[in-house]
Parts: C-alpha cells; structure tokens; sequence
C-alpha cells in the first residue's frame, strides 16, 4: 500500500495532514499520542492516549514548542506520529514538493540496525564519518560532547525537548557531509541528558531537518517492530 500526505513545514518541523488531522511526524519519538482518540493511517485505525508516556499532553508540548523554538506562535497540530505506528514503512520526504509519501517495507539509505531506529546511517562532522540517526522532530542536528572537543563555540541557542524540557545548548559551526551534499552548519551541542539519549541508540549524531530540507529528497526506512 502506497500513501500520500501534503505537508507544511513550521521552522523546520513537519505537519502532515492526514485525512483532515494535523499530525507531527517524529522519528524520533517511541510512541505516538494526541488530543484525539484514535488516528486513522496507511488504512489502520490506530487508538491514541493523550499523554505521552503518561508524563505530558499535546498542549504542553505546543507550548513548550512555541516558547523555546523558532516555531510560529500559530503552530498547531493534534497528533504526535512516532515509531511505534510508523514500524516497518519507507518514508519519502519531497521537501519541494511538501509531499510524504509512505509506502510498506523497502530499501531507504544507510543501513538499519535491531530495534526502533529510523534511518541508522552515518554523516560527516568536521571531517570525521559518525554513526547518526535521523529525527524529524528535530529543527536542528545535535552532536555529543565528545564528538564537539576542539571545536569552537559560537553561541546558545533555545530549544525544547519534552522530556527534558527547555534547554539551552552550544552552537559550533561545521562542515557537514551528508549523502553527497557539504556545507557549513551551525549544529548543537547535546546537552547531558540528550546526549545520554543519543548514544543509548548507538549513535553519536542526531540529524534533524536543518540538515534534511536543503537535500530536496529524504528517502528513509523505518524497521518493522
């Protein structure tokens, strides 16, 4: 089965329409929620729980989402799609086009590895190849400390994860190699418990949309549960 949903992107979060419902697409999250009960996808009715692993619900997330990103003040979506639902589909991303397109299990790029990982692969920061998984929840790419040594901080930014809640990491600028495309990018630097997160997958990078969008395409796999 083959299906199609346009998008809009929000500083560089993705909001899908499915059927009518506003639905973030989060690799990187384990399990979905929202303000509905039950999200019809790919055909499958799915039923929703409205906090995400009993800690916090959508209207908290949106706020800390417009408080601490970039995110316009308008930002508004109802469902929180994660791994759980989207286990075993290929996920295309026409970032010009703002089409998903979700198809059953295929061949996306990079490897995949045991366990709910989107996109398993590998990137270049600063020269050195660095094993990385793909968040699409995620506005900005993160590297773990140990992976920053030696580099320049260039500044803080704000950003919000709802586990963690507001957070404030380093800023360093590097080149960043990517399925053939290179250019210099202001990444940050995960703070203790991200990079706890991080490395607790097996990886070292996290790579969000700053680094996806400019691609034009984003073909990735996610593995079946």
């Amino acid at each position: 089965m083959k299906a199609k949903y346009p998008f809009r992107v929000d500083a560089g979060h993705v909001v899908l329409d499915v059927e009518g419902v506003k639905v973030l697409l989060d690799t990187g999250a384990q399990v979905s929620f929202g303000r509905v009960p039950a999200l019809t996808f790919m055909g499958e009715t799915h039923q929703l729980s409205q906090k995400c692993l009993g800690h916090f619900t959508m209207a908290e997330l949106i706020e800390g989402l417009r408080r601490n990103t970039p995110v316009s003040p308008t930002l508004e979506f109802d469902v929180l799609l994660g791994l759980d639902i989207l286990a075993g589909r290929t996920l295309s991303l026409d970032w010009v086009g703002n089409v998903l397109t979700v198809e059953g299990p295929g061949t996306g790029f990079g490897t995949t590895k045991d366990g709910p990982l989107p996109g398993t692969t590998t990137v270049g920061i600063g020269g050195a190849q660095l094993d990385a998984f793909i968040d699409t929840g995620a506005w900005r790419t993160y590297l773990v400390p140990e992976g920053a040594e030696g580099m320049v901080r260039t500044g803080t930014f704000q950003d919000y994860n709802p586990i963690f809640g507001a957070i404030e990491p380093d800023l360093v600028e590097v080149d960043v190699d990517f399925q053939g495309h290179r250019a210099p990018l202001a990444i940050g630097v995960a703070t203790s418990e991200l990079a706890r997160a991080i490395r607790g997958v097996g990886a070292k990078v996290l790579i969000g949309t700053d680094i996806l969008i400019p691609m034009g395409k984003t073909v990735m796999e996610i593995p079946a549960k």
